[in-house]
């Protein structure tokens, strides 16, 4: 019997180029709706909602705050069932009723992923990956983290809803 290649399965030997743009973030002060631009927006006065221009979310990546806000993450599951898991937990961030991570993106090789964090708790989302963004160099299970460093380029935006937008690179 012929073992069977998964779908999701990136069958080039070749690891892929970073081919999405970095994700521009835009909210609204008044509503809280979140826009996401996927090209360089050159007007913000374009981006509108409840009769007022909404507002660009910049990106910290370091500084005060950073420890918590920046997730902790792994890569699982080698050539088949390639995910990303995301974890946030109140050992990272406080995940209260005023105080919580909202949202968290993640750009990939080829595009990107948004998932809203729903459980308070425990915050953890798992983004599953496929065709270019599934490549991996070994079958590890769990990843290593080894020197191949199979999803540099990716990037994990995470959204406070009292401090802003984080940025984090694989």
């Amino acid at each position: 019997m012929k073992d069977k290649i998964s779908i999701t399965r990136f069958n080039t030997g070749k690891k892929p180029a970073v081919i999405s743009p970095d994700p521009i973030f835009f909210k609204c002060k008044k509503c809280g709706a979140t826009i996401i631009f996927l090209k360089e927006n050159k007007s913000p006065d374009i981006c509108q909602c409840c009769g007022t221009a909404m507002i660009r979310l910049n990106p910290e990546t370091a500084g005060p705050g950073s420890e918590t806000h920046l997730p902790d993450y792994s890569i699982i599951g080698g050539y088949d069932n390639n995910v990303i898991k995301v974890s946030i937990g109140k050992k990272l961030h406080p995940m209260e009723e005023e105080h919580f991570i909202e949202w968290i993106y993640l750009r990939t090789f080829t595009g990107g992923q948004i998932k809203y964090v729903n459980n308070k708790k425990q915050a953890e989302v798992i983004f599953a990956l496929a065709n270019e963004d599934a490549y991996v160099y070994c079958d590890e299970d769990l990843c290593q983290e080894c020197t191949f460093r199979c999803k540099r380029g990716f990037k994990i935006y995470s959204y406070c809803n009292q401090h802003g937008l984080w940025k984090f690179e694989l």
